[in-house]
């Protein structure tokens, strides 16, 4: 049975004489209001009728009818259980008081209010007498016994509980909404969340803050995890893992999958006290792998991590365990490691980059210098033809393609900026006042503007980074494949040529591509580019030997064979010799493959091409035969050499887990981020989808707002030397883990040796990129390949438009 309701909420039903009940007990004497109204009313309709009689000369006061009520109603304790029983029997109480007083029960079934949510109901109906209290109702008007009956001077709802059915579906769409708005769960107790749903969904109960985050929500993960399997049942899936150490110091490791393009998260586990070992990761992987094959159903194509020396050990052991299976290391992270081989170097323009965004801070902390900046730009010829004011970009995301960014749009401005400080060197010094630190401050970062050096290492610190920054976002992408990785290996070989760049530079870069290339199965990837139809073998050297048709194709073969556990057969060999030939024949033509309309569709919505589905268009089921090859394009172009995704998630979990949530269990957080995830997808479906610069500026908030909760998890210090020294840092873990563990395949005992040196499988011995425009056709194709780099582009005009919202926010 529920206990009695606070007293301080009962003596608002009740009136208080302010006398004691007894010499020995202290409560005061109290009458029910419901009673005393309605003994008043009666009473006052009787002097009406008298009155109307002739038999009495006036109705009595209000005074007098309090008295008279006083006299005839009688005494109750003002204990609060005392008061509680007479308002839960009480035939003239209103039923919504007395459905609070029975647990929120006026319709008699099981339903139960938690404490919190009775006296918001309470207050809700006999409102305080504070006006600020504005989700209150305004106080009732003081009674007209002989008009209104005193029950309907309140003002409840007087709705009956829901039913468990509808009650269940509130608990579901409140803990979605607690979720999606990443509410703290203890936020379903706040008074302020009880009074507002007491006035506008008093029929509702509020669930405990256990229920909602328990049983609703594992209810809500399960029903999203039915649908996942419906669409991922039979498809094929890369693996991912990656750590993470949350804010309370507890490492984390985190396995995801891709599939069809979309990341699914499948485990989340505190190894904190284990041992950081390749065997232990091994253990978490395969049980993983196992329950998303027994739950989800689907069929593993390959794994990939990042490169710690636990994550490559346990590669290494993962293929020996399965063979079928592609293993690479993080691609992205390869590339970040170059990067950091590059920055090793201690180039002197690199230098600049800190110099140049001193200036930019100073600019942007003094919105006058700002204002004239933005006056400055209008007189240029840029501005006559183009009126749009750009803006300075400070990176409030300490990440080095933020820095990047940041640099470039000073260049941009470098004409408004260098002609606004010869023109108006002194007012743009008083725009930092009158002190004289703050003068000399000023002196001291504007003083670089006039100096050429500066604006010449800019543009070679730009030159330098913006292939890698392209790069990075291209390899951060969710469907990023083995082809695009390979083209963007070569990419990045073919603009650092030696001519082009400096030659310390170019040789540091090159070898360094050369040394991870090497590293990895190669094979894999000059097959999954090959059966790229937008490319076949037009990138390729043509006097190669190792990447011949019929090279390519014994590694085809190959790959057949460690994929479906069969050697293909003749009908495979010429379905592959067709798809090679120029032009290619039979169902492998580009106007059958429809290769015109999936451009022109990649154009149109601005998306990268998927390959993938333009072979599945062709697969008619049949594992081996001329279809054999279709089933080995979708394979390959199924993978992903890639943990961006993982680190997606981190990103999730760290809004989650802040300084005041620490105590959530890793596995909730999971399954709130899995449900994030999914309303996401939802939401995309209904049309609700914003569009790509404001998707990206809520992603790109969310990793500020992590580092800002969660500092220690920055990519870096606010300088870019201090990121360097990171990256560089980096680097030289990596060097320090033995190269055994390479992720380059096993060949079998009796796998013959190929017909040419290893060094034909080099980035620099595998592409034909043109050095000039030729009129061959192959050059004219190799030419057009933008598609894949074009997207990094993209991705990094997203991000610098996303700079461009937050430096407003800043500013407003």
């Amino acid at each position: 049975m529920p206990g009695a309701m606070p007293a301080e909420w009962c003596w608002q039903h009740f009136k208080d004489y302010g006398v004691p009940w007894s010499a020995t007990d202290a409560h005061h004497v109290a009458r029910c209001n419901a009673c005393v109204e309605h003994h008043k009313s009666t009473l006052c309709k009787q002097d009406a009728a008298k009155l109307a009689a002739g038999q009495l000369d006036r109705v009595r006061t209000e005074e007098e009818l309090d008295a008279a009520a006083d006299t005839e109603i009688p005494k109750i304790n003002g204990r609060g259980d005392r008061m509680t029983n007479h308002l839960k029997t009480c035939k003239y109480v209103h039923p919504e008081i007395k459905g609070i007083a029975k647990a929120g029960n006026p319709t008699g079934t099981t339903v139960r209010l938690s404490r919190g949510q009775q006296l918001a109901r309470a207050a809700v109906i006999l409102p305080n007498i504070d006006p600020a209290l504005s989700l209150m109702y305004p106080p009732s008007p003081a009674p007209s016994h002989a008009v209104t009956p005193p029950s309907e001077a309140l003002t409840p709802t007087g709705l009956p509980m829901w039913p468990p059915e509808k009650q269940e579906e509130f608990y579901d769409d409140l803990c979605r909404l607690f979720v999606a708005c990443n509410w703290a769960w203890n936020g379903v107790a706040n008074p302020e969340l009880l009074l507002f749903m007491s006035k506008y969904i008093s029929q509702a109960k509020i669930p405990d803050r256990r229920v909602l985050s328990g049983r609703v929500l594992d209810r809500l993960v399960a029903q999203f995890e039915e649908k996942v399997r419906v669409e991922v049942s039979g498809k094929l899936a890369t693996g991912q893992c990656d750590g993470w150490k949350s804010l309370s110091k507890a490492h984390i490791i985190s396995t995801s999958s891709t599939v069809a393009g979309k990341l699914h998260l499948t485990g989340a586990h505190d190894v904190s006290p284990e041992r950081k070992t390749a065997d232990n990761l091994l253990q978490i992987v395969t049980a993983d792998m196992q329950m998303c094959k027994d739950r989800y159903g689907m069929d593993f194509i390959g794994y990939c991590s990042d490169d710690g020396g636990d994550s490559r050990g346990m590669r290494r052991r993962l293929g020996r365990v399965n063979p079928r299976l592609l293993i690479f290391p993080c691609l992205s992270h390869q590339l970040y490691l170059t990067t950091g081989r590059m920055l090793k170097l201690d180039i002197p323009s690199m230098r600049s980059l800190d110099t140049g965004l001193e200036i930019i801070k100073w600019i942007s902390n003094h919105s006058r210098a700002l204002g004239m900046l933005k006056e400055q730009q209008k007189l240029t010829e840029e501005y006559k033809k183009n009126p749009r004011l750009l803006t300075l970009i400070f990176p409030v995301i300490s990440r080095w393609t933020s820095h990047f960014l940041a640099a470039r749009r000073l260049l941009v401005l470098s004409g408004p900026l260098r002609a606004l400080y010869l023109q108006s060197h002194q007012s743009l010094v008083e725009c930092a006042g009158n002190r004289r630190d703050a003068v000399e401050r000023a002196e001291e970062v504007l003083a670089p503007i006039d100096d050429s050096n500066l604006w010449k290492n800019l543009t070679e610190a730009k030159t330098l980074l913006e292939p890698f920054a392209i790069a990075t976002k291209c390899s951060q992408s969710v469907d990023w494949s083995l082809d695009d990785a390979l083209l963007t290996f070569a990419n990045l070989y073919r603009i650092f040529n030696p001519t082009d760049v400096n030659r310390r530079v170019s040789n540091c870069v090159r070898s360094d591509l050369e040394k991870r290339f090497g590293a990895i199965n190669r094979e894999a990837m000059i097959v999954t580019l090959w059966l790229n139809p937008f490319i076949r073998s037009a990138a390729f050297s043509p006097t190669n030997l190792a990447v011949l048709p019929i090279s390519v194709y014994a590694m085809a073969a190959k790959l057949f064979k460690q994929f479906f556990g069969e050697a293909p057969d003749l009908d495979f060999h010429a379905a592959f010799f067709d798809y090679s030939a120029k032009p290619p024949r039979g169902e492998f033509r580009p106007e059958f493959m429809q290769l015109e309309i999936q451009k022109a569709l990649f154009e149109r919505e601005k998306k990268r091409v998927s390959i993938r589905k333009i072979w599945e268009a062709l697969d008619t089921g049949i594992v081996n035969g001329r279809n054999g090859l279709v089933r080995l394009a979708i394979a390959l172009h199924s993978f992903v050499p890639t943990s961006a995704g993982s680190e997606r998630g981190f990103s999730r979990f760290g809004l989650l887990l802040t300084k005041l949530r620490t105590q959530l269990s890793i596995d909730k957080v999971r399954k709130m981020t899995t449900l994030n995830m999914a309303m996401r997808e939802e939401h995309e479906a209904l049309g609700m989808k914003t569009d790509r610069v404001k998707r990206r500026f809520q992603e790109l908030t969310e990793e500020h707002d992590d580092a800002d909760t969660h500092p220690e998890r920055r990519d870096g210090p606010d300088t870019f030397a201090g990121l360097a020294t990171q990256i560089i840092k980096a680097v030289d873990d990596d060097d320090t883990i033995d190269s055994d563990d390479d992720d380059i395949p096993v060949p079998a005992p009796d796998e013959p040796a190929p017909p040419y040196a290893p060094s034909a499988l080099t980035l620099k011995s595998l592409f034909n990129w043109p050095r000039s425009a030729r009129d061959s056709e192959d050059a004219e194709l190799v030419n057009s390949l933008g598609f894949y780099w074009t997207a990094g582009v993209t991705a990094l005009e997203d991000e610098l438009a996303v700079h461009e919202l937050l430096m407003e926010d800043m500013h407003l």
